[in-house]
């Protein structure tokens, strides 16, 4: 498996001159209309790197995955987006939106639990949600159920934090015919968050 993390220190990577980035990053870019939105990051092989300056939020998605970037047009262009990476029947996504009004963890965790309510009727709340235990990273929040997808019993939960002005949200999706693919999916969701935020804290600090 291959899920995509935010996982680039931006302050401690240079990023290569546009004109040299992988050409991968640029096709995806062009494909999702993201130009100016997103832009290639410094990658490796197999993998697939892209920045969002705005929020500092870096996306790798594996070169041989499904993937696509998201720019929302409900709100100004640039400010509400998402990576979405699927591989072996696993969908992460990673949102970073700056809400033109106050917003809290707790009205974003609600609404989330809400849409997730709205696209699986079925769901049933997972009991064992553990929050990301780190005093080093920012304030957050985490809901799981147990969905129906394709007539598969499947995990689903999503992971919520604002950094700065941004709020940043992943939603990970996974097949849990069983507690144990439960289990491993709910600690794969919660690396995946303490990732993203880690390095979105790394890459927002003042430098020196």
């Amino acid at each position: 498996m291959r899920p995509l993390i935010a996982t680039v220190a931006l302050s401690l990577i240079a990023t290569p001159a546009f004109a040299d980035a992988p050409q991968a990053a640029l096709d995806l870019i062009s494909a999702s209309n993201a130009q100016g939105v997103f832009e290639p990051a410094e990658s490796e092989p197999g993998a697939i790197v892209v920045r969002h300056p705005r929020s500092g939020l870096v996306c790798r998605m594996g070169a041989g995955a499904a993937n696509r970037l998201l720019v929302f047009a409900q709100a100004a262009r640039g400010e509400d987006v998402a990576c979405e990476t699927m591989v072996d029947g696993v969908t992460i996504v990673v949102f970073a939106t700056r809400f033109s009004f106050a917003t809290s963890l707790d009205e974003q965790i609600q609404g989330v639990e809400s849409a997730i309510r709205r696209r699986y009727p079925d769901a049933q709340p997972y009991a064992a949600t553990r929050p990301i235990s780190s005093d080093a990273l920012p304030a957050h929040r985490a809901a799981a159920f147990f969905v129906s997808r394709d007539g598969a019993r499947c995990f689903t939960s999503a992971n919520v934090a604002q950094v700065g002005d941004w709020v940043i949200k992943l939603r990970y999706t996974a097949p849990a015919a069983d507690e144990a693919a439960a289990a491993q999916a709910e600690a794969a969701a919660g690396r995946a968050f303490a990732a993203t935020l880690a390095d979105l804290v790394v890459a927002r600090a003042p430098q020196p």
